[in-house]
Formats: structure tokens, C-alpha cells, sequence
């Protein structure tokens, strides 16, 4: 019997402690942890990251629509010249 009484006191006091974890997540949440956070993630490398992602991504796009029409379209020695420097900017 006195064990028993023991271990449901033990599970009362992890109870307890995990409430307590709970209350500790939710306090992060405020709102001036929110900002520092949020300035914290502006700061990362992964932004910078990301923003020369989307810069190399966009400069690419144009090269992507060319390329086909090149390959498709036959203007004469001009054509050449054409495909040429479109598959060029393609690969750089």
C-alpha cells in the first residue's frame, strides 16, 4: 500500500513539472519575445540565404523562356548567333 501511495506521488510531481514546461512555452510567446525572435530570424543566414535563392532564381527565368524559342525558331546565320548566346546566358 505504501508503495503505491509513493509512485502516484511521483506521477503527481511530473505532473507538475510538465505544467510547468507548458506555462514556460506559452510565456515565450509574448509579444516582446515575438519581436526579438522575429529580428533574430531577419539577422539569420538563412534570409540572406534565401534572398540571393530568389535573386539567382529570377535572373534565371528569362533564360528559361529564350532558350526554347532559339532552339524552335531558324532565322539564318542571325539564328545562330541567337541560339548561341541564348544558351549561353542559359548556362551562366
Amino acid at each position: 500500500m505504501y508503495g503505491n501511495f509513493k509512485n502516484h506521488h511521483i506521477k503527481i510531481k511530473k505532473n507538475r513539472k510538465e505544467k510547468g514546461r507548458f506555462a514556460i512555452a506559452l510565456k515565450s510567446f509574448e509579444l516582446g519575445n515575438l519581436v526579438s525572435l522575429c529580428i533574430k530570424i531577419i539577422n539569420s543566414v538563412v534570409v540572406v540565404g534565401l534572398y540571393y535563392g530568389f535573386l539567382t532564381t529570377f535572373s534565371k527565368g528569362p533564360s528559361y523562356l529564350f532558350l526554347p524559342r532559339a532552339q524552335v525558331m531558324e532565322e539564318g546565320e542571325k539564328g545562330t548567333e541567337k541560339k548561341v548566346s541564348v544558351t549561353k546566358g542559359f548556362i551562366t
